[in-house]
């Protein structure tokens, strides 16, 4: 929340308008996210990866916790997290 609240006042001082969410596009969510993993790397904390749950639409079935449009997003931040890794 505090992330949140620091990224809204910085949009507000810097005369930028607040990124609207939509259906499958979480421009907020994304927002408060680079604010804060961009916030982390000023202080010396480096992510190389960010990985967020984003579970949307209807029970699958009754009862049930797996969802119609639930998805996983992934952002590699360092290229070199995929590249380094990659074997042929």
């Amino acid at each position: 929340m505090r992330t949140f609240d620091l990224y809204i006042g910085h949009l507000t001082a810097s005369g930028l308008p607040v990124p609207r969410q939509s259906r499958g596009a979480h421009r907020l969510d994304r927002g408060v996210i680079n604010y804060l993993v961009d916030g982390l790397a000023r202080e010396g904390k480096y992510m190389r990866s960010v990985r967020a749950v984003f579970p949307e639409g209807e029970p699958m079935y009754p009862g049930s916790a797996l969802l119609t449009r639930a998805h996983v997003q992934i952002a590699v931040r360092d290229r070199a997290a995929i590249v380094r890794n990659w074997r042929l």
